[in-house]
């Protein structure tokens, strides 16, 4: 280049660059991916089941309950039954119960009634008669014969006053021979409905061995 020659003036040139349109299909599966990452997937553990071959039979309860064994009151309303009791989740005042209860002879639809009757006739607990303060007998909410597994069993609802909470219970009665297996639901009245699945889960999974 000559001394003195100005310098050759450089053009850039901005070219436009080409996108090309995604497809439905891949706008579906972002979107899929997407809603998948802003709603976590929560993992459901499966119940647990407990098996009494004593009493015969099977059921399955929460993950996250325990069992125990409780020997009712002398005079109280459960005293006749022998109990297995599920309970110990995050809501302490929910618990289920399996009860069982040898008749020694053959059990009719008229044996489930007068149970319930009887049932009904005495506190939770028997000291309970000694505050009548805290004492509200059990008040009927509803009570008829349900078909469980081409058995008629009882199944009844009905509320009362335990140590001054106020409570719900439903409990399912099903003969089986000489013997009366009552699957109990008990809970605050104010949760009664919101944990009812517990019952429906553990009423479905029962099974009887013998």
């Amino acid at each position: 280049m000559a001394a003195g020659a100005a310098a050759p003036t450089q053009v850039a040139l901005f070219l436009p660059s080409v996108t090309t349109r995604p497809t439905y299909r891949s706008v579906q599966t972002k979107g899929k991916q997407d809603k998948k990452r802003a709603i976590p997937v929560v993992t459901i553990l499966p119940a647990r089941a407990y098996r009494d071959l004593l009493n015969g039979f099977r059921v399955e309860y929460p993950h996250d309950w325990s069992y125990t064994f409780p020997a009712p009151d002398t005079g109280s309303s459960a005293a006749h039954y022998d109990w297995t009791l599920f309970g110990g989740g995050i809501f302490p005042n929910t618990s289920l119960a399996v009860g069982v209860l040898n008749l020694k002879k053959s059990v009719t639809t008229a044996d489930l009634k007068k149970d319930f009757s009887d049932y009904t006739r005495k506190p939770t607990f028997a000291e309970d008669f000694q505050n009548p303060r805290f004492l509200i007998m059990y008040a009927l909410v509803s009570s008829e014969t349900q078909t469980w597994n081409g058995r008629e069993t009882l199944v009844s609802t009905f509320t009362h006053r335990l140590r001054s909470r106020n409570m719900q219970v439903r409990q399912m009665r099903i003969p089986a021979g000489n013997r009366i297996i009552l699957l109990e639901y008990s809970t605050t009245t104010d949760r009664f409905v919101r944990d009812l699945h517990f019952f429906e889960d553990f009423r479905r999974s029962f099974v009887l061995l013998i």
